[in-house]
C-alpha cells in the first residue's frame, strides 16, 4: 500500500487524503482539515489541479489561524479563500523562489 503524503506545518505532519465527499458536498466543500487527527481532505473529483492547490493552501491557512488561537480569522472563508488564492498565484507566477535554495537553509 502506497504511503499518503504529507506536509508538515507548526511542528504537525498533515496527512493529505484524496477523497470523494458524501452526497451533499457542495462545489464551495471540497476540502477540510482534521486538526487533532493532522488530516487534510481534499475532493479531487470537483475541481482541477490548480484548484486542488488552492484548497491544500486554503486548509493550511485555516490551520494557521487556529494554532495562532485566531478563530476569528479562522472562520473568515473570505479572508482564507483570498489568501490562498492570492499565495497560489504568488507561488505559481514565481517558481524560482519556491524551489530548494542551498543558500537560503541554515542546514
Amino acid at each position: 500500500m502506497a504511503s499518503t503524503p504529507v506536509i508538515k506545518l507548526g511542528g504537525r505532519t498533515f496527512h493529505i487524503i484524496d477523497t470523494p465527499r458524501d452526497k451533499d458536498t457542495t462545489e464551495q466543500d471540497v476540502g477540510m482539515i482534521d486538526y487533532d487527527r493532522e488530516y487534510i481532505y481534499i475532493n479531487p473529483e470537483m475541481q482541477s489541479n490548480s484548484s486542488w492547490f488552492i484548497t491544500l493552501l486554503h486548509e493550511l491557512l485555516h490551520y494557521v489561524f487556529y494554532a495562532c488561537a485566531r478563530n476569528d480569522l479562522r472562520n473568515d472563508e473570505a479572508l482564507v479563500s483570498a489568501m490562498s488564492e492570492s499565495l497560489y498565484q504568488i507561488i505559481k507566477e514565481n517558481p524560482e523562489y519556491f524551489q530548494h535554495r542551498e543558500e537560503y537553509t541554515d542546514d
